[in-house]
């Protein structure tokens, strides 16, 4: 136990030693950023949270929201809204039968159908509500929180159920009356049509057949392969997810007796994905190493008639227009059709706290549905990790300061001059830890990684860019699940707040997490096809999406000080299977494929003039590519299709001399200059229990 606790709240700097403290879990004997245990620890990373029974209007986080709607959680999917948050999950997808031939009738082309509606029929009972979800989910949060552990014994298996816009049209056929007017451009044409269009980013053009991010040579639909439909099998239980009897999977797969399974009505396709090991330090976070998933929107909404019932608990006590703190409240419509969305634009003086109009996709069967992206990422971790080392060499930049006492268990830090890079390319370090609370007192010293903080879901996605947070004390508490800025691990000591960076030292205007989520960023240079009222945090909030993606393939031993490539992060051959290699399912619900996946990814993450101008008129930092995820599939000066991103690296130099440095990729070979490559993906639209039902008949 600690003996010199401060009595009154205090903020810890990360550059202070922090006194001693008695290590749990692993911790003790660990080496600051040793990436082995001596067991699986994952790190409980839980804002207090209430019963999984509603109590009503007693506590503050539950206040009156009667103007929000009611939402229709026993027909919604559960994956939509509750997210289905499972260490386990197998991506089935469906390419119905055809047996095409001049003249040949419906039943003819596609035999199948009738017996996929039977099918279809016996599953829906199976397809998770978000009442369902969001009730588990509860319960789990809460035991967790109170048990500092995962739950013993509490468990579940989720199904989930999509179809691309060609597989409506086969329904279609045996259903002449189906309305299918979605009015989504995205949705229509599909994924590998807009990635050929040079919407996406992807290596598509013609000269570019080659590549391995070409829709022709996609494992996973693209132009050579028609996806009809996509399940999503969801377990805590990894046997679950395997096609071994006995097993959900294997059920919808095999059929029972004789009831068919998804195998007898035409070619599936079964892409697994798994949370990543606690025994490297790795649980919640993608192969590159980063915590991942952290920053989510909370959504508005009530889970019944009464006005407390909210589907997102308000923790922030400051702003009860947030869930948890920095996690914004978004209308509904923003993810599900049939509810308010948010406002159009900002005439009027409207915020995104106020309701926009209602959305819709067009079939008036369409409300309670989203439409689903899906997208399958291949990542080079020893190649990214690579990277990172060789601008912090060739930029001479120092390594943060030590760590004055190990991490929580589970979680890993980042304390080398290759992690202080990417943690700037990121905006986080590996733990999570944000670099807008992470800022050094000390302007001659670099910061450093902060595992506590990453650990604390109430502080580790609270901040801004244009404006300073305030600190939440525990006095600002008002009930027994507000959150606060309160170190768990040092009772008494306040995490630092986050500064306001409208000048991007602390995190560059091209770091990940400002480029797919600027805030409440606004533009001061009038980058081109940028205008002013385009920016702004109201319009930010409205291209906002619910993302549910999960790593796929082995976890490497890679880090960024010491790279370590293996047979993973190649290219694996077309006939391999989808686990050779390694990456990221991304999974994503929203409203609108073009103003919500497109944008983000065309207008913010691709767009090497944002948010400012990649060549400023003034002193303003200027643009760049996201370092992550972004790609570059335009021509340069030559008229070459080079791949080459530039973004910006921050640091104190070893004379201790704040340098804003700009970073090319053309300091690597042709090859080397993408380590995120998509290899495949569809969009879907995930209709109502009750839709599913209709399409079922």
């Amino acid at each position: 136990m600690k003996d010199d606790t401060p009595t009154q709240n205090s903020v810890a700097s990360p550059n202070e030693t922090a006194p001693a403290i008695e290590a749990r879990g692993p911790g003790a004997q660990e080496t600051p950023g040793n990436t082995s245990s001596t067991r699986a620890v994952e790190p409980v990373r839980e804002a207090p949270f209430p019963e999984p029974i509603f109590v009503g209007n007693a506590d503050p986080a539950f206040p009156d929201a009667s103007n929000e709607p009611v939402l229709h959680v026993d027909n919604i999917q559960g994956n939509i809204l509750g997210g289905f948050n499972k260490d386990h999950q197998a991506f089935v997808f469906l390419t119905l039968q055809r047996q095409a031939r001049p003249g040949a009738t419906a039943e003819q082309e596609f035999p199948t159908v009738r017996a996929f509606k039977a099918w279809l029929r016996d599953t829906l009972p199976l397809i998770s509500t978000t009442a369902e979800v969001v009730a588990f989910n509860r319960l789990f949060k809460e035991m967790r929180s109170r048990q500092q552990q995962e739950p013993l014994g509490l468990k579940s298996t989720w199904i989930n159920l999509a179809f691309t816009a060609r597989g409506l049209e086969v329904l279609k056929q045996f259903d002449p009356a189906l309305d299918l007017n979605f009015t989504d451009p995205a949705f229509t044409q599909g994924m590998a049509s807009r990635s050929k269009q040079g919407i996406l980013g992807d290596p598509a053009s013609d000269d570019q057949k080659n590549a391995e991010g070409h829709p022709d040579n996609w494992v996973l639909g693209g132009t050579q392969e028609e996806i009809h439909l996509v399940l999503i099998v969801a377990s805590d239980d990894k046997r679950e997810v395997k096609e071994k009897p006995g097993t959900t999977l294997h059920r919808l797969l095999r059929g029972e007796g004789r009831r068919p399974g998804l195998r007898d009505l035409g070619t599936v396709k079964v892409q697994r994905g798994h949370n990543l090991p606690a025994s490297k330090r790795l649980s919640g976070h993608e192969h590159f190493g980063f915590l991942d998933g952290v920053s989510q929107p909370g959504v508005r909404g009530r889970l019944s008639n009464d006005p407390h019932d909210v589907l997102t608990p308000r923790q922030n006590p400051k702003n009860r227009q947030q869930g948890k703190p920095g996690h914004e409240l978004i209308w509904p419509g923003e993810f599900v059709f049939g509810y308010e969305g948010g406002p159009t634009n900002t005439a009027g003086g409207k915020t995104f706290e106020d309701p926009g109009p209602v959305a819709k996709a067009g079939p008036a069967w369409a409300d309670d549905g989203s439409y689903l992206v899906i997208r399958r990422l291949r990542q080079n971790v020893g190649l990214f990790h690579r990277f990172l080392k060789q601008v912090a060499d060739t930029f001479h930049v120092p390594a943060p300061p030590p760590q004055s006492e190990p991490p929580p268990p589970g979680v890993p830090v980042g304390d080398s001059a290759a992690d202080l890079v990417g943690s700037r390319f990121v905006g986080r370090w590996r733990s999570g830890a944000p670099v807008m609370r992470t800022g050094s007192t000390d302007l001659t010293k670099n910061d450093r990684d902060n595992p506590d903080l990453a650990a604390d879901d109430s502080a580790n996605n609270n901040f801004e860019f244009q404006e300073e947070t305030e600190p939440l004390l525990p006095a600002d508490a008002q009930g027994p699940f507000d959150a606060t800025d309160e170190d768990p691990r040092h009772p008494g000591t306040l995490f630092r707040p986050a500064p306001d960076d409208k000048a991007g030292r602390l995190c560059p205007f091209t770091g990940h997490v400002r480029k797919a989520y600027p805030r409440d960023d606004e533009s001061t240079s009038n980058p081109p096809n940028i205008p002013p009222n385009l920016l702004n945090e109201t319009t930010t909030q409205t291209h906002r999406m619910l993302r549910r993606g999960i790593p796929y393939g082995k976890a490497s031993d890679s880090t960024p000080a010491h790279p370590k490539p293996d047979s993973h992060d190649r290219r694996p051959p077309r006939a391999a299977g989808l686990e050779e290699d390694r990456g990221l399912i991304f999974v994503a619900y929203e409203t609108s494929l073009a103003d919500q996946f497109e944008f983000v990814t065309r207008a913010w993450v691709n767009n090497p003039n944002f948010k400012e101008s990649s060549n400023p008129p003034d002193a303003t930092q200027p643009g760049g590519h996201d370092p992550i995820i972004g790609q570059n599939n335009n021509p340069n000066a030559q008229g070459a299709r080079d791949r080459v991103r530039e973004f910006t690296l921050t640091y104190v130099d070893q004379q201790g001399q704040p340098k804003v440095q700009r970073v090319s990729t053309n300091i690597m070979d042709p090859s080397d200059r993408d380590w995120v490559i998509p290899t495949g993906g569809e969009f879907f639209f995930a209709p109502s229990i009750s839709a599913l039902e209709m399409l079922a008949k």
